[in-house]
């Protein structure tokens, strides 16, 4: 699977209102079918679906790391931090932005 497809995924659920499958489904260009394997399989911790079949994200912090996103980033948060004082907040906002 794609990394770049989940990562598209979660950014349009994260940007909108809800939305449905169907509809991330027409604006990626790949089957309805794909987009719910990815919503129930890969982001299934990060976003959560209505009696509406609306999809949100399921946290407010915007967190994009799970499961295999957590090896990609590591590298990246390696360098953002290195040589300095761990701090929570740095971290914070550096997973904010780690995909913007």
């Amino acid at each position: 699977m794609d990394d770049v497809i989940i990562e598209r995924i979660l950014e349009l659920v994260k940007n909108s209102n809800g939305i449905k499958a169907s509809k991330i489904a027409k604006q990626l260009k790949i089957s309805r079918k794909e987009v719910n394997k990815i919503l129930y399989g890969r982001l299934a911790k990060l976003c959560v679906q209505d009696e509406q079949y609306l999809w949100y994200c399921s946290a407010k912090e915007d967190l994009t790391i799970c499961g295999d996103f957590m090896e990609v980033h590591l590298d990246k948060m390696e360098k953002a931090f290195k040589n300095t004082e761990f701090n929570v907040e740095d971290l914070e906002k550096f997973l904010q932005n780690i995909n913007k």
